[in-house]
């Protein structure tokens, strides 16, 4: 074999492994055995500046994706790829592992973190978030996102929006909060919302409301804030439903004479 082909072969079967590895996929959620697997969660240092903040938040938000079983480590527990110890991990039985380091200067906040494969002894991935204060909680729903579609293959929630409705009698208000279970925001008060839907973008919002004294369907635009009416025949307009573009919806209206 020539020393052209040789070099081609090489680069090929470095190509090859790289593509194979970026396909691993760590957790089958749909497996029938589907099972909790022992994850060892650190956060260095411990419980100063934001670091109990973001301890409590991705803790919250690993045991909301119900795949993990959190196996705590020494306060001194520092993991990094020099110094973690996988014979130790593995006496306890401990599958994956997530090493957390921050740092506070000013009103800026670095979150370093290492994601081990303790069976496979090797560092699944590596990255540094970079936030205010104020956004610490948003810097850990993308780490958690992350980290579920790494370990699965799909996309993880947290950084998604769940839209709602709160009863604060006399009204049904539109709300709205991220999966964690902070942030939420009013959108809509001191009014009759039902049948929040996103938009497949996560930038609209449809919904029903009473303002005009029907169930008129409306579309709020998130970004600006303003609402258009979208259907207003007699009766009901609710229940929608958008079309996998987001350029059509569906919903639910009273039959008619001379409507099909």
């Amino acid at each position: 074999m020539s020393l052209g082909r040789k070099v081609f072969f090489v680069l090929f079967l470095i190509f090859f492994s790289f593509k194979i590895s970026e396909s691993i996929v760590y957790i089958e959620i749909d497996s029938p055995t589907q099972r909790l697997y022992r994850l060892a969660f650190s956060i260095y240092p411990k419980d100063t500046g934001p670091s109990g903040r973001i301890e409590r938040v991705l803790k919250r938000c690993l045991e909301i994706s119900h795949l993990f079983e959190l196996v705590d480590l020494p306060s001194n527990g520092n993991l990094t790829p020099q110094t973690i110890d996988y014979a130790s991990l593995k006496r306890n039985q401990v599958e994956l592992a997530l090493s957390l380091r921050v740092e506070a200067s000013g009103r800026e906040v670095l979150l370093n973190s290492f994601l081990f494969d303790v069976v496979g002894e090797s560092l699944i991935k590596s990255k540094t978030y970079r936030s205010s204060q104020e956004g610490v909680n948003l810097i850990c729903y993308k780490l958690v996102d992350e980290i579920l579609e790494l370990l699965t293959g799909r996309p993880g929630i947290f950084c998604s929006r769940i839209a709602f409705i709160r009863q604060i009698h006399p009204y049904r208000e539109l709300w709205m909060i991220y999966p964690e279970g902070s942030g939420e925001m009013s959108l809509l008060r001191q009014t009759l919302c039902m049948s929040p839907r996103f938009s497949p973008d996560g930038k609209r919002l449809l919904f029903t409301n009473f303002k005009r004294m029907n169930p008129d369907l409306y579309l709020l635009e998130l970004e600006t804030g303003r609402v258009n009416l979208i259907s207003s025949r007699p009766g009901p307009n609710s229940a929608p439903s958008w079309s996998p573009d987001g350029k059509k919806v569906v919903l639910s209206l009273r039959g008619h004479k001379g409507f099909p």
